[in-house]
């Protein structure tokens, strides 16, 4: 699909596509820039500096996430989803190594309404649950954010369920 811009236009390639050998996992939606060199398109798929899947996730899984760096950082992951009005439960397995100024979960509603689910250090998979969480319809956003001076968060099974209406 092309995205209209102010600068330019870019290419942005979406589909399925099976990639295990490149850490991307098995049947993982992609969603990148193509770029063209010539006549052969050039897809832009590599993780970022700070986030990447990684083998060996929580309860045996075969991959996890992992947000982090050997030097100074801050930043992570978000996800969007359309949710019905209610309460919900916020979980997800984690654990941290070195040394992490901050590891939270922040769910944000369609009405601004956020909370936040703190991560404490833990060297093994631990599950962390944040429950009683209000949300109004509409697009709710799961966003897992970590800094650190040298320190890496991983996370796995992570869940958001309606409770109650």
């Amino acid at each position: 699909m092309t995205v209209k811009g102010t600068k330019q236009n870019t290419v942005i390639f979406a589909g399925d596509r099976w990639s295990d050998f490149a850490w991307n996992g098995i049947g993982y939606n992609q969603w990148m820039p193509v770029t063209r060199t010539g006549a052969r398109p050039q897809f832009h798929s590599g993780p970022s500096s700070i986030v990447t899947n990684v083998n060996g996730g929580a309860n045996g899984s075969r991959f996890g996430l992992q947000i982090g760096a050997s030097s100074s950082y801050a930043g992570g992951v978000r996800q969007r989803v359309t949710v019905p009005a209610g309460t919900y439960k916020l979980a997800l397995s984690a654990k941290t190594s070195g040394s992490l100024s901050a590891a939270q979960v922040i769910v944000t509603d369609a009405a601004g309404g956020t909370r936040t689910l703190t991560i404490p250090a833990s060297s093994g998979w631990t599950r962390r649950e944040l429950a009683n969480i209000p949300l109004a319809a509409g697009a709710a956003t799961v966003t897992i954010r970590t800094a650190s001076g040298n320190g890496f968060l991983h996370a796995d099974a992570l869940s958001l369920v309606r409770t109650s209406a």
